[in-house]
């Protein structure tokens, strides 16, 4: 059933999606649907590899991008259930961030602000006329979505832990991972992923050059907190199951 009460056949799904990709010069996709806690829809359509003609298997992995926020804060309050990370603590108390030494606002922000993007951080030094990692504003008092703030919260889990970023991709795996089943959701890609991913595509359907790419190279090798998660649906799905089934996390 549909959310407005009545079925969708598959059929229909299937043609929607495929129609939609074509519109949209989506090379390949993968989906699953989940109705009343279970998937209830799964399909793989196109090509990982245009060039190569491989088609999207349901091994194929693909890049979370900022779908990495979501989970990370989901880890991250395991911290806080525990007794560790305080949601309203300056994080500089924490870890004092040591690109940011020239501006004392940062030492205001906490991993709530951090995780409501309220910290003042930009989302990404790089996008700064002068590419330094400074506070836009007074952490609290407005809005900016922010991939800086998240990291630095990473940071400091890292230092509560006294662990590298190895260290937290095997937290998260013992935390999170494990006990959900996730079978290749990872932050730091391993052979299995990379040996799977998906080629990169831009908006016109033309493959990224993700070899000399920045911002697909970013994170290769370390725990990005805000963006470097890859996984496939149904391995996701078994997290957004367990987020509804109130699992983990009380």
């Amino acid at each position: 059933d549909s959310y407005i009460g009545f079925d969708i056949s598959k059929d229909t799904i299937a043609k929607y999606l495929q129609t939609r990709m074509k519109e949209l010069n989506i090379p390949g996709m993968s989906i699953a649907i989940i109705n009343d806690g279970k998937i209830s829809y799964e399909n793989t359509f196109g090509y990982a590899d245009v060039s190569n003609k491989l088609p999207v298997t349901k091994n194929t992995i693909f890049e979370g991008a900022s779908l990495s926020k979501s989970v990370f804060a989901f880890f991250v309050m395991t911290f806080v259930e525990e007794g560790k990370l305080d949601l309203d603590k300056s994080l500089f108390e924490y870890f004092p961030h040591p690109d940011v030494k020239d501006d004392e606002r940062y030492k205001k922000i906490t991993a709530r602000m951090v995780l409501s993007h309220r910290s003042g951080f930009p989302n990404w030094r790089e996008n700064e006329a002068d590419t330094i990692l400074k506070t836009k504003f007074e952490p609290n008092t407005d809005y900016l979505y922010s991939g800086e703030g998240f990291q630095y919260l990473a940071l400091a889990l890292m230092h509560i832990e006294n662990i590298d970023h190895n260290g937290l991709e095997r937290l998260f795996q013992e935390r999170i991972g494990k006990p959900i089943g996730l079978e290749h959701t990872v932050f730091i890609q391993t052979p299995y992923t990379r040996k799977h991913k998906a080629e990169p595509y831009d908006e016109k359907g033309n493959w990224i050059d993700w070899h000399n790419h920045y911002w697909i190279q970013k994170g290769d090798g370390k725990f990005y907190a805000p963006s470097s998660i890859h996984s496939e649906p149904i391995d996701f799905s078994k997290w957004m199951i367990a987020v509804m089934n109130k699992k983990i996390l009380s």
